[in-house]
Formats: structure tokens, sequence, C-alpha cells
């Protein structure tokens, strides 16, 4: 019993870990690529994302997947669009 609750622990708090730094190196690169500027970096950083990369990173994975989501959506009714015009509505 104590082993699996060590193991489940360790296992999640390596995946946080993992999850972190990938977070953070998106939210680096992000922040990097668009302000340029270490002094500007650091005050953005600390003004909207907490002083943590891994929040910032966070946050542009999220506006991704949102804007792949609207994209798959459009092209779902797109596809239903192009079907009923091709063979009609029976």
């Amino acid at each position: 019993m104590l082993g699996e609750l060590l193991s489940d622990i360790l296992g999640e708090s390596l995946m946080n870990a993992i999850n972190d730094g990938f977070l953070g190196a998106i939210g680096f690169l992000y922040l990097y690529g668009r302000y340029w500027k270490p002094q500007v970096v650091k005050q953005v950083l600390a003004q909207q994302y907490a002083g943590r990369y891994a929040t910032a990173g966070s946050a542009v994975a999220n506006s991704l997947m949102q804007i792949l989501g609207v994209l798959l959506l459009v092209a779902f009714w797109i596809g239903i669009l192009i079907v009923v015009l091709r063979h009609g509505w029976s």
C-alpha cells in the first residue's frame, strides 16, 4: 500500500516537472521571440505571468489549442457543406 502511494506521488511529481519544463521552454521562446529585450521580458513575466515561464507557456499552449479547435470546427463545417452541395440533402 505504501509502495503504491509513493509510486503515485513520485510519478505525479515527475510528470509535473516534465510538464513545467516543457511549458517553461515554450514560455521562454514566446516571450523572447515577442519582446526581444531582456528587461521587457522580465517586466512582462513579472506582471502578467507571476514570474513563471511555465505560466506563459501554458497561456500560449492554451491559445494554440483554442485556435486549433476553431480551425477543426470550421474544417468540419466546410466538409459538411461540400458533401451537402455535391450530393444534396437526401
